[in-house]
C-alpha cells in the first residue's frame, strides 16, 4: 500500500478536526461515528480512489473533513493517477437548447455504468461547444470566446479574453499542458481573410490571461478542427496534405510546430484515394482513422502510433467493418474509446454506437438521460481546482472580476472567475 509520510497541511487539519469532533461527542455521550470515519487518512484516500465518480460525489458530502480531503493535493494527485477514462457528452442541439448541462459517462466491463448530469449555471445558456480535455480540465468555446472548467467541481469556470476582436474569422483551437513547466495553455489559429492560405497562431498561458502572437502557421489545418492533446503536444490534420506531411504537432513547451510522420498508407495511395477522417488517442497512443474513397462500402482502418514520433511504429490495430446499413456514413465517423470488453465506442453523425470486432456487429448505445444526438470528448475526471492552476496571487489581482458563485455538483460552493 502506498505510504503518505508527509501529508499536506490540510490533511493535518482534517485529522485535528476529527479529534475535536471525537472529544465533543465524548462529552455529550454520542460516540456514534461510523468506523470508516475513524480510519487513518491515507487509508481513506486509498479507499476513495477506488470508487467511481458517481459514488465519490456522494462521499464528498459526508462531512466537512472529507470535503476538505477532496481538495488536498495528495488526494487529487493520487485519484487522478488512477482515474478511468470517461466520456463527457453534450446534446448536439446545444446551439438551440440549453448547453450548460454536460453528462459524465463511466464505462463498465459490459455496459455503460453511470451518468452524472453536470449543470454549469454560470456559462452562457446557448451555443457552448466542447473543445478538448486535459488533466481533468475542459476547454469550451462560443464564437471564439474560450472557457475553462472542471465539470467535477460544479460551477467553477474561467472565461478567457478574446484573442481577436473579429470573432467571425475562421479558426482552429486547442488546450493542453506543457510537460516540463506544467503550464496550461490555449492556442487559436486564425485564417487571415485577406490571404486565403495564410494562417496566424496566438497563444495564451492560462495563469497570465494574455495572448501572444506566434506568427504564421506552416500549413493550413482543417477548418474548425480541435487539437488532440497527448503528452504535451497538440495535433492537427492538414487541410491539404502535402507530399510527405499529413499531421502537425504543436509543442506546448517550446511553442513550436513540427510534422509528425504519417502512416505508411499515406505514401502508398497518392492522388487522394484515402480519406483521412480524424485524429484521436487510443489507449495512450496517437491514432488516425481513414478509408479508401474508391470502394463502394469502405471499411474504416484505425492506425496507431506505438512509439511516438517514429514513423515505422504505425500499425493498423483495428478495422471497423462497413455494416451495409442506411444509417452508416464513414464521413460521420468518430472513434471515442475502446471499452474494457474489447468493444469500440464510436459516433456516427453524433449518434453513439458500440462496435464488436469479434462479431463485426454494431448496436446503438443506450445512455441514460441522453435522448438526442450528442457531441462528446474523451475526459479523465479530476478534483483539481482552477485555483491551483491560476495561483492564489492571480485571484487577488484587480483585473480578475469576481462573479456570483454557482452551487457545486459535489456539495460545495465554488468560484467563477473572468479575466479581462
Amino acid at each position: 500500500m502506498k505510504e503518505y509520510p508527509e501529508m499536506h497541511q490540510n490533511t493535518h487539519t482534517i485529522m485535528n478536526d476529527n479529534k475535536r469532533i471525537d472529544r465533543g461527542e465524548e462529552r455529550h455521550g454520542r460516540i456514534n461515528k461510523a468506523f470508516i470515519l475513524q480510519l487513518p487518512c491515507h487509508v481513506v484516500i486509498e479507499i476513495l480512489c477506488k470508487l467511481p465518480m458517481k459514488a465519490l460525489g456522494k462521499c464528498r458530502c459526508v462531512c466537512k473533513a472529507w470535503r476538505d480531503l477532496f481538495l488536498d493535493p495528495h488526494f487529487t494527485e493520487s485519484h487522478f493517477s488512477r482515474a478511468h477514462t470517461c466520456l463527457l457528452a453534450q446534446s448536439n442541439s446545444s446551439r438551440y437548447a440549453d448547453s450548460r448541462t454536460l453528462c459524465l459517462i463511466e464505462f463498465g466491463v459490459s455496459r455503460i455504468d453511470a451518468v452524472m448530469n453536470i449543470r454549469q449555471s454560470n456559462l452562457p445558456k446557448f451555443g457552448i461547444e466542447l473543445v478538448n480535455s486535459c488533466n481533468g480540465l475542459v476547454c469550451m468555446q462560443k464564437n471564439g470566446r474560450l472557457y475553462l472548467s472542471n465539470p467535477t467541481m460544479g460551477g467553477e469556470h474561467l472565461t478567457l479574453p478574446v484573442a481577436t476582436e473579429d470573432l467571425s474569422i475562421p479558426f482552429v483551437c486547442g488546450f493542453g499542458c506543457s510537460q516540463k513547466g506544467n503550464q496550461y495553455k490555449v492556442i487559436q489559429i486564425f485564417n487571415q481573410l485577406s490571404f486565403h492560405d495564410k494562417w496566424v497562431a496566438k497563444i495564451c498561458t492560462v495563469s497570465s490571461g494574455t495572448w501572444r502572437c506566434l506568427g504564421d502557421v506552416p500549413h493550413p489545418f482543417l477548418y474548425r478542427s480541435v487539437g488532440i492533446y497527448l503528452n504535451g503536444f497538440l495535433h492537427w490534420l492538414l487541410d491539404y496534405p502535402q507530399s510527405s506531411e499529413l499531421i502537425y504537432a504543436f509543442d506546448l513547451e517550446s511553442e513550436k510546430f513540427q510534422p509528425v510522420p504519417p502512416p505508411p498508407t499515406f505514401s502508398m495511395y497518392p492522388g487522394g484515394n484515402i480519406c483521412w477522417l480524424n485524429l484521436g488517442v487510443m489507449e495512450g497512443h496517437l491514432c488516425i482513422s481513414c478509408f479508401k474513397v474508391d470502394i463502394v462500402c469502405p471499411d474504416i482502418d484505425i492506425w496507431v502510433m506505438k512509439d511516438y514520433g517514429v514513423g515505422k511504429s504505425w500499425t493498423r490495430d483495428l478495422v471497423i467493418k462497413h455494416p451495409r446499413e442506411g444509417w452508416w456514413d464513414p464521413y460521420g465517423f468518430q472513434l471515442i474509446k475502446v471499452l474494457k470488453n474489447g468493444g469500440v465506442l464510436l459516433l456516427c453523425y453524433f449518434s453513439p454506437f458500440v462496435y464488436n470486432p469479434a462479431t463485426e456487429t454494431f448496436r446503438k448505445a443506450q445512455i441514460e438521460g441522453i435522448k438526442s444526438q450528442i457531441e462528446a470528448i474523451v475526459h479523465v475526471p479530476s478534483f483539481v481546482s482552477l485555483k491551483s492552476v491560476l495561483g492564489e496571487e492571480i485571484l487577488m489581482e484587480e483585473d480578475c472580476h469576481q462573479v456570483q458563485a454557482a452551487p457545486s455538483l459535489l456539495g460545495q460552493p465554488s468560484i467563477t472567475m473572468l479575466i479581462q
